[in-house]
């Protein structure tokens, strides 16, 4: 009986060979992510200023620190999260003291500037771009509005409404 020789031929991009396989990516350490991510926040003019810690953990690097603004805090985020070997970057940073007070004289002046809300006491307490209004002298119309006017500011995240 005669044997047949069976051959195979493989398309050029299969390989039998375990070993010829690209090797998975490696990740960086964290000391030099951290590394990373200080140099970039050093070059960007913009987060230069800044006086923020950087603290990675297996590719994900939080943000501490205290910034003007929001925006500063957004911004600083951005550049870590461009940084490669960063998974992710996480916002641990806080505003200034005098950031929370220009926030909330502006707020109260924003509120004392709307003719519908004249006469009515506010209280306004600022924590990070949450701001908490409390007054004893409003309607439901007045709290939206209340509501409305601290929302528009552009450091306000959230608007606790503490009124009645």
């Amino acid at each position: 009986m005669a044997t047949r020789a069976v051959w195979w031929v493989l398309p050029p991009a299969v390989s039998l060979c375990a070993a010829c396989a690209a090797p998975p990516p490696v990740q960086p350490s964290d000391r030099d992510v951290r590394a990373a991510v200080q140099v970039a926040l050093a070059l960007d003019p913009k987060t230069r200023p800044l006086d923020l810690a950087v603290i990675p953990d297996d590719g994900v690097v939080r943000l501490s620190g205290q910034t003007d603004t929001l925006a500063e805090q957004r911004y600083a985020l951005g550049v870590a999260a461009a940084v490669p070997g960063v998974r992710d970057a996480l916002d641990n940073m806080i505003l200034h003291p005098q950031a929370r007070t220009a926030i909330r004289a502006s707020v109260e002046e924003r509120l004392a500037a709307a003719p519908e809300l004249a006469g009515v006491h506010f209280t306004v307490s600022v924590a990070d771009g949450v701001v908490t209004l409390a007054s004893d002298d409003t309607d439901p119309a007045q709290r939206a509005l209340a509501v409305e006017i601290a929302l528009a500011h552009e450091d306000v995240t959230e608007v606790r409404d503490r009124m009645r």
